[in-house]
């Protein structure tokens, strides 16, 4: 949603519950882990988002049909290139999808189920280090301009060739 608003010029985004509430950032009743504080799936995204997805967003459209079931964004990166942050929703289908170049960074998030405490960053599970959130993730190189989607997954792809006017003169300012 955050994406798809700042296309229309809305420059923040805020999210309901960082501790308590129906879903919060940081579990505080260790219901899973025996942790306190502990940060749900949403906190990996969300560290994830705010590194690769800039305050530029951009138009990003898929050159064929495609299925509801998939969605993407498209943001200048912070520094270089453009990221995009691809959704498959659907819960059975996979899906490939063909990127304008196979220069880049892939973090392909995945889980057991949706409503999972652990979820999985290129295949490994994404954990606090040393009691808190990760200062780095580790991407894939792409070796292929097609990424596929398994159900229920979400990529961000930076694309650290790929150039836009927008972002160029985003990044002057």
């Amino acid at each position: 949603m955050a994406a798809r608003v700042a296309l229309q010029s809305c420059s923040a985004f805020c999210r309901q519950a960082a501790i308590g509430g129906a879903y919060e950032l940081l579990d505080r009743n260790a219901s899973v882990t025996g942790k306190d504080y502990y940060p749900n799936p949403d906190a990996f995204i969300a560290l994830l988002f705010n590194d690769l997805m800039g305050t530029t967003a951009l138009d990003a459209q898929f050159g064929e049909a495609v299925p509801a079931t998939l969605r993407a964004w498209a943001h200048c990166h912070p520094s270089h290139g453009v990221t995009f942050l691809i959704l498959n929703v659907d819960g059975n289908a996979t899906y490939p999808v063909t990127l304008p170049s196979a220069e880049g960074d892939l973090y392909l998030l995945s889980a057991p189920a949706l409503d999972s405490q652990v979820m999985d960053l290129n295949g490994s599970p994404l954990l606090p280090v040393n009691g808190g959130m990760p200062e780095t993730f580790t991407p894939l190189a792409l070796t292929s301009a097609t990424v596929v989607l398994p159900p229920q997954t979400l990529a961000f792809v930076h694309m650290t060739s790929l150039s836009n006017s927008a972002c160029q003169q985003d990044r002057r300012q």
